[in-house]
């Protein structure tokens, strides 16, 4: 499979945009075989993104010395075909991309049933699993280069802090339905962020700016995964 990869990627000139789709996700693999020949047989193009799924979970990694971006994208089913919702918090939907030439000028995530401005889950302090008073915000398509920030009854707060963990939302909605004890039905995820506020009875918001300048904001605090999705 290298060696025809390779040889078809003789014919692209390395000022393309190359977008390569597979199942399972390569960046952060352990186990693919050959993964540093394929790594480098798509490399040094002018952009180089690789589609994935499998996970039922949203992430983006990127491998900035290679230049090359992975989206791990959601199921439109959910948690394995039967749930309204992905592992990592991230509504059941698909991911959009808008090209322009050999760049990439732009993609969101879209949650179906819901407008594509929707991109954020507010969790308030004390919700579900937190039990230090943050708030939290689960921006199911950031990346490296998305701005969240919390404002507490209007005023600005500053940005929030970027952990990994399981999203509370999922991890306590599964765990009320005492189906598994299988991490299968939630995992940690990257694009969860936090910031404890000055009162934790305030109202909050929260504005999410994206690498291309678009901005998203989210004031309405989610309930449980079933009611709010």
């Amino acid at each position: 499979q290298i060696d025809w990869l390779k040889s078809d990627l003789k014919h692209v000139p390395k000022n393309k945009m190359l977008i390569v789709s597979v199942h399972i996700p390569v960046l952060n693999s352990t186990t693919m075989e050959r993964k540093s020949q394929f790594l480098e047989a798509i490399s040094g193009y002018s952009e180089v993104h690789i589609m994935s799924g499998h996970w039922h979970a949203n992430r983006n990694i990127i491998n900035s010395e290679l230049n090359i971006y992975e989206h791990i994208t959601g199921a439109a089913s959910g948690m394995w075909w039967g749930s309204t919702v992905n592992k990592c918090g991230a509504p059941n939907g698909y991911a959009v991309y808008e090209i322009s030439g050999n760049k990439m000028k732009n993609w969101y995530y879209k949650s179906v049933r819901r407008d594509k401005d929707y991109q954020i889950n507010l969790i308030t302090p004390f919700k579900f699993t937190d039990k230090d008073g943050y708030v939290i915000a689960n921006v199911w398509n950031a990346d490296d280069d998305w701005k969240i920030e919390l404002f507490e009854d209007g005023v600005n707060r500053g940005e929030m802090e970027r952990y990994n963990d399981y999203a509370p939302e999922v991890y306590s909605y599964n765990k009320s339905l005492n189906i598994s004890e299988s991490t299968n039905w939630y995992m940690k995820t990257n694009h969860l962020y936090r910031l404890k506020p000055i009162n934790d009875k305030a109202s909050f918001s929260i504005k999410a700016t994206d690498r291309f300048g678009n901005e998203y904001h989210q004031s309405v605090p989610i309930v449980s995964v079933t009611k709010s999705y």
